[in-house]
């Protein structure tokens, strides 16, 4: 697949390694990105709710800030497309996308169609159990009222409804042992999602801190930042990335930093592990 790259879209060369034949062979991919709504009529699913999208080597995913109306539009036209099953991942959180330069953009809802060159990778490695091969449309909720006013959303009753949880030995293993930087930085992202529970793994993520990939580490920070726990080794390690380390890290690291002087209170813990709690009845309810 062609990028499709436009004036208003920012391209980035993003290196990766593809896997072909048993042989390890480095080469570029062309990345591109649209922050805002413009020709959102030319998207996988257009609507002009959307506030950015990012298209890296053929995997798209789209972002939407929606209200409950189009949350209901944006449904009814995945749920109408013919494909192998229609999978919808709710979580318990708001959604911030990150740009490649950094720019943190809200959204709560987002759609990956994977192709291209990652679809390649997500083939051959299906059987790690890390990447997807079909779309899928994730809704991010963040309180108990939005998800009471999901409940009266009848397309939903069309999907195959996941709730993403996540194996920690399995994601560990992809950060610890993963043969491409593609692989481990998806283990560390991976943990910067579950957050706080991830705790366990901060040793593993301090360590991956000199990972010789730039997006490993940056994930590695980003993930240190979300756990919110602060002690004297991830100070230690956040601020020497901070102030040594590449562009990227660094910003990455001072948001990190910037994110263990504002963890999470005990009633913040508290109030979205029962948001967690709800969510899981509700998709059984839908079920």
């Amino acid at each position: 697949m062609t990028p499709r790259i436009q004036k208003h879209e920012t391209p980035y060369l993003l290196f990766i390694i593809l896997i072909s034949l048993s042989i390890t062979i480095p080469c570029y991919g062309m990345g591109t990105e649209t922050v805002g709504s413009k020709n959102w009529e030319r998207d996988f699913i257009p609507h002009p709710s959307r506030v950015y999208t990012q298209w890296v080597n053929g995997n798209e995913r789209f972002y939407y800030q929606c209200d409950e109306k189009e949350i209901v539009e944006i449904i009814n036209q995945f749920v109408n497309m013919e494909i192998e099953r229609h999978e919808v991942i709710f979580r318990p959180e708001k959604g911030i996308a990150i740009t490649f330069e950094n720019k943190r953009i809200p959204f709560n809802l987002t759609v990956m169609n994977p192709s291209g060159l990652y679809l390649h990778h997500a083939k051959e490695n299906q059987h790690k159990g890390f990447y997807t091969t079909i779309p899928q449309l994730t809704i991010y909720i963040d309180s108990l009222e939005m998800l009471k006013r999901l409940e009266t959303i009848d397309p939903l009753k069309k999907i195959h409804p996941l709730y993403v949880t996540y194996n920690m030995d399995k994601i560990l293993r992809q950060l610890t042992e993963g043969t491409t930087d593609y692989d481990r930085a998806n283990g560390a992202y991976y943990i910067s999602l579950i957050g706080p529970e991830a705790e366990p793994t901060i040793d593993t993520l301090v360590n991956a801190m000199k990972d010789q990939s730039e997006s490993v580490r940056a994930q590695s920070a980003r993930a240190l930042g979300e756990i919110g726990v602060k002690n004297e080794t991830t100070l230690r390690v956040l601020t020497q990335a901070k102030n040594k380390d590449s562009d990227r890290v660094r910003q990455t690291a001072a948001e990190a930093l910037n994110k263990l002087k504002q963890s999470m209170s005990k009633e913040e813990l508290s109030k979205r592990e029962t948001l967690r709690k709800a969510i899981q009845e509700f998709i059984e309810r839908l079920k």
